[in-house]
C-alpha cells in the first residue's frame, strides 16, 4: 500500500531507478519503526505526508513510539558488520545515503523523520 502510495505520488517526475531507492528508503525506515519503535506491535500509528514544492519531493514519516533518533547511531564498519556474520542494522545508513534526512521529536510525543529529495540531489525532473 505506502510504495504504491509513493509511486503515484513521484509518478514520472523521477526515473524508475531512483523512484525505486526512494521507495526502499522509505521502506527501511518503516520497517525501524515497526520492528523497533513498535516493537512489532501491529496497533502503532504512523503517518506519512507527501509534499512536491516543484524542486524537492519531501516525505515526513510520524510515529507515536518513544523518543529515538536513528540519526545518532554510528555508522557500521563494514569489515566488521561482514566478518561477525551480521544481519540488519543498515536501513539508517541506507536512507541516508539515498535521502537528505533530518529528525525531530514530535510535540505530542513519538517521532518525525523527514526524508527530503532535491532536484539537484539525482534524477529528479519537477
Amino acid at each position: 500500500m505506502v510504495r504504491k502510495a509513493i509511486t503515484d505520488f513521484v509518478g514520472s517526475d523521477v526515473d524508475s531507478n531512483e523512484r525505486t531507492r526512494i521507495i526502499l528508503a522509505i521502506d527501511e525506515a518503516l520497517a525501524n519503526i515497526i520492528i523497533h519503535g513498535y516493537k512489532r506491535d501491529n496497533s502503532g500509528e504512523i503517518i506519512i505526508d507527501m509534499e512536491s514544492d516543484g524542486s524537492s519531493l519531501k516525505f515526513t514519516i510520524t510515529d507515536y513510539a518513544p523518543w529515538f533518533n536513528p540519526l545518532e547511531l554510528p555508522s557500521p564498519d563494514m569489515d566488521t558488520y561482514f566478518d561477525t556474520g551480521k544481519h540488519g542494522g543498515l536501513g539508517v545508513d541506507i536512507y541516508k545515503k539515498i535521502m537528505d534526512v533530518s529528525y525531530e521529536r514530535n510535540e505530542t510525543g513519538g517521532n518525525r523523520l523527514i526524508m527530503a529529495k532535491t532536484a539537484d540531489k539525482k534524477n529528479i525532473r519537477i
